[in-house]
């Protein structure tokens, strides 16, 4: 009696047949040391995970089968993201908007929350609706250095909202800094030592204290 072949030609079929399989697989792949050392290091990583999530009460990692579907679409997902002729001058044109707009926050943003504030206040005046000053400043500072640039026709809102979190988290950054660098650095008090001023009138003072019983005994005598 003939045994049934498998798609890839090998004899036999069934469920141990795809576990001599899976098994074949993972040992061609741990053959290599630096793959093999690679995932014993993920593997200790993810028990010291488990570990410390039991034991400060947490639950554990909330895993997740993938099917096949969605290994597939993934996989289409990120060939059409890499295989993208555009995308060098999509990482291009994000980079120069991210730099350029930090770089006119820190030179010029001073004086554009100074309008920003008027603007919002005249709003209050006439009786419009509130609008927060930080909006009003990069809405602006987006909109002139967009005008600035060579070309943006590939950035979209998302790319935007990122480059105006990294200058806002810049411009925190710059102003903490600034800030540190102003105050007078803090002295040891106690491992102070005294000016030589003080030290020698302090010295004479004590003289002058030393000599005061001797005067007052020949005033007694």
């Amino acid at each position: 009696m003939l045994t049934p072949t498998t798609r890839s030609g090998s004899l036999g079929s069934g469920p141990s047949a795809t576990r001599s399989a899976v098994r074949g697989v993972h040992r061609n792949r741990r053959s290599d040391p630096g793959i093999y050392q690679s995932e014993l290091e993920a593997n200790a990583a993810a028990g010291r995970l488990k570990r410390s999530l039991s034991r400060a009460g947490l639950p554990r990692k909330p895993l997740r089968a993938t099917t096949a579907a969605e290994r597939r679409t993934n996989a289409r997902e990120g060939d059409a993201y890499f295989n993208d002729p555009s995308r060098p001058e999509h990482l291009r044109q994000f980079t120069v908007f991210v730099a350029s707009l930090t770089e006119h926050m820190l030179k010029n943003g001073a004086r554009m929350h100074e309008f920003a504030e008027a603007y919002v206040s005249s709003r209050a005046r006439i009786g419009l609706p509130p609008v927060p000053v930080e909006t009003i400043v990069y809405a602006r500072a987006v909109e002139i250095v967009a005008e600035r640039m060579r070309r943006v026709d590939l950035l979209i809102s998302r790319d935007v909202a990122t480059a105006v979190r990294s200058a806002e988290h810049e411009g925190r950054g710059h102003a903490l800094r600034a800030t540190a660098a102003a105050k007078p650095p803090r002295g040891n008090r106690r491992g102070a030592r005294a000016p030589p001023q003080c030290a020698a009138s302090r010295r004479r003072g004590d003289g002058e204290q030393s000599e005061g019983p001797p005067e007052k005994a020949e005033r007694a005598g």
